[in-house]
């Protein structure tokens, strides 16, 4: 007998949001990586008799989305600095 399970996406605030309901695991596991591959959010499935979360699944992440932009390079020791209490110096010119 093939078991039922729910497929929720978790937002990028933390908030899960129900996607479907599959049965048996070998659809389980298909359709969580499409649900994934969609939403590009980390996306699990539980089987809620058990509440037993079954698999869980979530997009490797583009390394666009990994780079930070070069203004970001540039003011990394100014954050630093007010980071550690240091105070803002003006220069003038």
């Amino acid at each position: 007998m093939n078991k039922e399970y729910d497929i929720f996406e978790r937002l990028a605030d933390g908030t899960p949001i129900w996607r479907c309901h599959v049965v048996g695991l070998s659809e389980c596991s298909e359709r969580l990586q499409e649900v994934a591959a969609e939403s590009g959010n980390e996306c699990f499935a539980i089987h809620l008799f058990t509440n037993e979360i079954v698999s869980r699944f979530k997009p490797p992440a583009s390394r666009a989305a990994n780079r930070r932009p070069h203004s970001d390079a540039l003011n990394a020791p100014a954050r630093l600095a007010a980071d550690a209490g240091w105070p803002r110096v003006d220069r003038q010119r």
